[in-house]
């Protein structure tokens, strides 16, 4: 069924095909086929391998070297929602004042309690996080709200309860980048978890909605550091003007593969 009026800046200005519905205003990309996961239970997200927690901890390592130019990270607590495996919290607790997650999925809850990660069984509560530290918070949504029917909604809930010089870290899946460009609906993050593949234009949208100030934004693939020679050689070659502009301007902690593949979007805003 098409979907007539989009969820993320509600224009009516909608292009459908059998998969999609897509905004023409912000380039939100609508899967129709969408379905609501209970997280709470033991849907979602699995435990990590070894392998694969390795590989997440190199990613949220990457992550936190994006921000670190930006951030006095000493001074603020890191709050990271739907924290998952808890590979963020991990490194946060060593580089932050404090490193809190909030999550529904009672088995990663355990899992992270049970490496000494301090996570909480609820959505977002400024007031929960002040029991624990007080002072400003950077909050990280990271590959969240491609999973909320609503996100904006979402978002509102959490910017609400922010206070100036506070900051807010958004990583998003979105269709401009390569893989979906060559995969289309085949590619691994068009799913039925997935309401959205977003654009990077849906950082306007936060502009125009909240008080807040943008500090840097930019593409990331998964663990881009690892990504094969032989595979930079060849999009090197097939995007050179992405090669371009990667030598001629990428913050600390992006790495060439980031803007080849251009996969995900991050965010990074301070709260006027």
């Amino acid at each position: 069924m098409n979907i007539d009026k989009c969820k993320v800046c509600a224009s009516k200005e909608m292009k459908h095909d059998y998969h999609s519905s897509l905004c023409m205003s912000c380039l939100s990309m609508h899967n129709k086929n969408a379905s609501d996961v209970k997280y709470h239970g033991d849907e979602g997200q699995n435990i990590p391998t070894q392998e694969k927690h390795h590989l997440r901890l190199e990613n949220a390592s990457n992550r936190l070297k994006i921000l670190e130019p930006f951030l006095d990270m000493k001074n603020l607590a890191i709050v990271d929602i739907g924290c998952g495996s808890g590979e963020i919290l991990e490194l946060a607790s060593e580089k932050s004042r404090y490193a809190l997650g909030f999550d529904i999925n009672e088995k990663l809850i355990k899992h992270n309690i049970s490496r000494g990660r301090k996570v909480l069984n609820s959505e977002f509560s400024r007031t929960s996080l002040e029991k624990f530290t007080s002072g400003n918070c950077l909050v990280m949504i990271s590959h969240v709200l491609e999973h909320i029917e609503f996100p904006v909604k979402f978002l509102r809930k959490i910017v609400n309860q922010l206070k100036k010089d506070d900051y807010l870290w958004i990583e998003v899946p979105c269709h401009e980048g390569s893989s979906f460009k060559s995969q289309g609906y085949n590619w691994d993050l068009w799913y039925e978890e997935h309401y959205y593949l977003f654009s990077l234009k849906f950082k306007d949208v936060i502009l125009k909605i909240f008080e807040l100030e943008e500090i840097v934004y930019g593409p990331r693939v998964f663990c881009a550091g690892s990504i094969s020679l032989k595979s930079k050689v060849f999009s090197l070659i097939k995007s050179p003007i992405n090669a371009f502009s990667f030598f001629l301007n990428h913050p600390n902690g992006t790495f060439f593969m980031d803007y080849m593949l251009k996969d995900y979007y991050y965010l990074l805003y301070r709260v006027k």
